[in-house]
């Protein structure tokens, strides 16, 4: 562990890992928004055909100017189910009678409806203006918001794939990574920089190039490989961790967009439900700590989507009146996709080989951006059966919950190095009990 006792001489808690921490929280504060806006941008407010009364004018004029909105409504939009005004359709012509309180469904023949040639009013208490009152995304068109939405999360998953390629010469690279890549000198430049950072300029200057080789000479003289994309997919052990990485971290990402962007649904007051969903991380990241330090990493993954799945699941079956119960089975289901996020992350640095764990950060980065935007795209399948994107957003969490045991446990075992040491991973995973495992891969693993 030669490494660690080079890290703790520059320094390995001190102001460099602080200012470190402070930077990604500033850049997720900033970058996080983003993920959330659409919800407010792109929000429906409720709606009608625009009121288009037939007759002439003075008939107009003398009948209408004395009856109110409601009343005006009421001749000009059929009510639909839910004892609201329907919301893509009105009369073709003005049902003057039922503003007569005594007449009922039942005393007349339906009249005939049209759709809204002229339009829509938009309830205006909530949402002054959105893309959807702005250019009448409802009814038939209703689908092209979330168009809308996936347009605005491929952004993302481009941004991602330029901003990789660019952060290779942009940010400080890991030190570890840079030896086992052959830059040395690179490598303890980096290593000064931080000691600087840290106080510690004594140790700074007594840094060299044959220190720095001479303690990490059993990562120097391990083999070094240049490895590019097509190595996953000739690799059994780099191919098997990525896949099955890329099936837990897409359907987490999925469902937890799918989520995300149909929180109208999810309760009575947008931001009141967007408050909960965003607070429920406080308590989920604490209980993940303790998960992460105690539970073994294949377990608590699986119950963790088992989780995700069923209580996007449930709520399918719960009356929307009951909008307590169906938001609060939510929020369980959130907490447990932040659980699990804090859990991929370490889980697939874990199983990732030095050499290798950039890019295949990268490949399940790309997974779970393309996961998200086609979970807007998901959404519009609602026009067709109503209940489709909740089954689809809770089908894939149980599935790929399996997935999770196809893995290597990593629970308090050394961390890989070496393209070897993955493959060893894979071949004592199920020859070998807990114990011996261990202590099989303690003193195998090059490190």
């Amino acid at each position: 562990m030669a490494f660690e006792e080079l890290l703790q001489h520059v320094g390995d808690n001190g102001k460099f890992q602080v200012l470190t921490i402070i930077f990604f929280m500033l850049s997720s504060i900033l970058t996080s928004p983003h993920d959330y806006i659409e919800n407010f941008t792109a929000a429906i407010p409720a709606h009608h055909c625009h009121i288009h009364l037939l007759g002439n004018p003075r008939f107009e004029a003398n009948v209408t100017i004395n009856l109110t909105a409601e009343a005006l409504l009421r001749v000009s939009v059929p009510v639909g189910p839910n004892q609201k005004p329907e919301q893509c359709h009105r009369f073709r012509q003005t049902q003057w009678q039922l503003l007569d309180p005594n007449v009922s469904a039942v005393n007349y023949t339906d009249p005939e409806t049209e759709p809204c040639l002229d339009g829509w009013i938009y309830d205006q208490s909530v949402f002054t203006s959105t893309i959807v009152t702005e250019w009448d995304l409802v009814c038939d068109y209703k689908s092209f918001k979330y168009f809308a939405q996936a347009i605005a999360l491929s952004g993302h998953l481009v941004g991602s794939a330029l901003c990789g390629l660019i952060s290779d010469s942009g940010i400080s690279e890991s030190v570890r990574w840079l030896m086992a890549t052959g830059k040395t000198e690179q490598a303890l430049k980096e290593l000064q920089r931080i000691a600087r950072i840290n106080g510690k300029k004594e140790v700074a200057e007594s840094l060299t190039s044959e220190i720095l080789i001479s303690k990490m000479k059993e990562e120097l003289n391990t083999k070094r490989e240049s490895f590019r994309i097509k190595e996953i997919m000739c690799k059994p052990a780099v191919f098997k961790t990525v896949l099955f990485l890329s099936v837990l971290g897409f359907s987490v990402t999925f469902s937890f967009y799918g989520l995300l962007l149909d929180i109208e649904n999810l309760g009575k007051n947008i931001f009141l439900t967007q408050f909960l969903l965003g607070i429920t991380d406080f308590p989920s990241k604490c209980l993940s700590y303790f998960i992460l330090k105690y539970i073994n990493r294949r377990p608590s993954s699986g119950f963790s989507l088992i989780i995700i799945g069923v209580s996007i699941l449930i709520p399918i079956f719960v009356p929307k009146e009951m909008y307590v119960l169906r938001l609060t089975v939510y929020l369980l289901g959130r907490s447990s996709v932040s659980v699990l996020t804090s859990i991929l992350i370490i889980f697939s640095n874990e199983l990732s080989a030095t050499v290798l764990r950039s890019r295949i950060q990268g490949v399940l980065f790309f997974t779970s951006r393309t996961a998200a935007t086609l979970s807007a795209l998901v959404l519009s399948t609602r026009l067709y059966f109503v209940h489709l994107p909740a089954i689809l957003f809770g089908t894939f969490p149980l599935v790929a919950s399996a997935f999770a045991y196809f893995l290597p446990e990593s629970f308090n075992l050394p961390p890989i190095e070496t393209l070897k040491d993955m493959e060893k991973r894979y071949e004592l995973r199920n020859k070998s009990p807990r114990k011996k495992q261990r202590k099989d891969l303690l003193a195998t693993t090059e490190c």
